[in-house]
């Protein structure tokens, strides 16, 4: 056992053999039991913790921001006990200001508490739910007793009520609207001393933004006590009331409603791309599907690397505008020196236009090629003939001729039913992924053969 030495008298000697065991013991005793071996600590300034005096004072504030809130709410509520009970003002003209201040403060920390229960992470909440060891938002937010039915929790009645009577306060003629409010404070006053007895007692955490809501319920009361004595109201008053809570009720629900449904989508929508960019299963889908041969000859309209590891079959149409977005997605492919060749197998009526393409492909003009489909794509189907009218090749029947009958073969022997199709490797592109989702699978397309051969290989 090594025990570290802190005091030595001529009778006592006083020493830890844990962190928190503190021993004291006879001179004599002690020395009986040391072994002799001594480690003697001589510290310096370098000695100790980094930083220690600042983490002692940071971690004696944090301690103490609890107990110097709870002692500034117990004077608080005093004086408002002395001050509502003085002779002087009448209630309305003493209670007005911090009524509209307590209904302000409760609307931000009901605000901050939906936030987080939407785990959007701001600065003055992560500080505020991490004090100490004892304060956890989260263990008391998720705990079952914060929920009033189904998602609907206390902190959303607490958004409800606030703004519902704040608002109700705003258009209520002077003193008119104060039993009414006072009403809502005295019932809402069991709620709290529950809040604080459960947290304390049950979780043993506490959370500092839901204390703070307790405190401004309690303190409504207490502002609102004198009112209870001489209550008066009128059904016009009440019906205001409720109708201001119905009214944000709704609204508040509607809103959330709607941002859970989102939340929800998004959520699925990132499961979806989670399962959609698995490597495995992009491969599975392909090697489920015939494998076609799809030969280059003079008739194919090449574009990018001859010799690159994945080949791209696209059967586009001219005329089609999910074509002219397949078509942007190639170009900017092309553009950015992807390792792929690109094999496009048009159909269109324009015969010019499809000659300007064979013979600019027959002289190695891909660029010009790839400007001209852009052009043509990007232009309403009424300026496309300007487009062919401005070409200076005439055009050539035998060329489109040819093209044509070949291209009436492919769309046969591969079975292309509709534009775009687009096939990779002699495999038909699953309909769940776009041409320029291949960039996040390159690995299935390290061999030009790859697929083919494991293909071959499960049949």
């Amino acid at each position: 056992m090594i025990g570290f030495v802190t005091e030595t008298g001529k009778e006592q000697v006083t020493y830890y053999t844990s962190y928190n065991e503190k021993r004291k013991t006879g001179r004599k005793e002690f020395l009986e039991s040391c072994s002799g071996a001594v480690i003697l600590l001589n510290p310096d300034e370098r000695s100790g913790e980094k930083d220690y005096p600042a983490k002692i004072r940071n971690e004696l504030i944090n301690k103490s921001i609890l107990p110097l809130t709870l002692t500034a709410a117990l004077i608080s509520i005093i004086y408002l006990f002395y001050n509502n009970f003085a002779a002087g003002e009448n209630t309305y003209s003493k209670v007005i200001l911090p009524l509209v201040f307590t209904k302000i403060a409760g609307i931000v920390l009901s605000v901050l508490l939906i936030l987080h229960e939407f785990e959007v992470h701001l600065s003055v909440t992560d500080k505020l739910c991490h004090l100490n060891k004892a304060t956890n938002c989260n263990t008391v937010l998720n705990d079952k007793a914060s929920k009033v039915f189904g998602w609907f929790g206390w902190a959303d009645v607490g958004f409800v009520y606030f703004t519902g009577s704040f608002l109700f306060l705003l258009q209520s003629p002077e003193g008119e609207g104060l039993s009414l409010i006072a009403i809502l404070a005295a019932l809402s006053v069991p709620y709290p001393l529950f809040s604080i007895y459960y947290q304390g007692v049950v979780l043993k955490k506490w959370c500092p933004m839901c204390l703070g809501v307790q405190l401004i319920l309690i303190t409504e009361f207490i502002l609102l006590l004198p009112q209870l004595l001489q209550l008066s109201f009128s059904f016009n008053s009440v019906t205001r009331l409720v109708l201001s809570l119905l009214v944000i009720a709704l609204v508040y629900t509607l809103f959330i409603l709607f941002r859970r449904e989102q939340m929800s989508g998004e959520m699925h929508y990132y499961k979806y791309l989670g399962f959609k960019k698995n490597p495995d299963i992009l491969r599975m889908l392909l090697m489920n599907q015939p494998h076609y041969e799809i030969p280059l000859s003079e008739s194919s309209l090449i574009f990018g690397k001859r010799d690159a590891s994945i080949r791209i079959t696209a059967f586009l149409s001219l005329h089609c505008s999910h074509c002219a977005r397949a078509f942007e997605k190639i170009r900017n492919m092309l553009s950015e020196n992807e390792d792929i060749i690109i094999n496009l197998v048009l159909i269109t009526s324009d015969n010019k236009m499809l000659t300007t393409l064979y013979n600019n492909n027959r002289q190695g003009k891909e660029a010009e090629s790839l400007e001209l489909m852009e052009q043509w794509f990007n232009a309403d189907p009424y300026s496309r003939t300007k487009i062919t009218e401005g070409l200076c090749i005439h055009e050539d029947d035998e060329i489109s001729g040819k093209v044509n009958e070949e291209i009436g073969l492919l769309y046969k022997e591969c079975n292309v039913l509709g534009t775009p199709t687009i096939f990779i490797n002699g495999y038909k592109l699953p309909s769940q992924y776009e041409i320029d989702d291949l960039r996040y699978f390159r690995e299935i397309f390290k061999g030009k053969e790859e697929i083919s051969i494991k293909a071959k290989a499960v049949n």
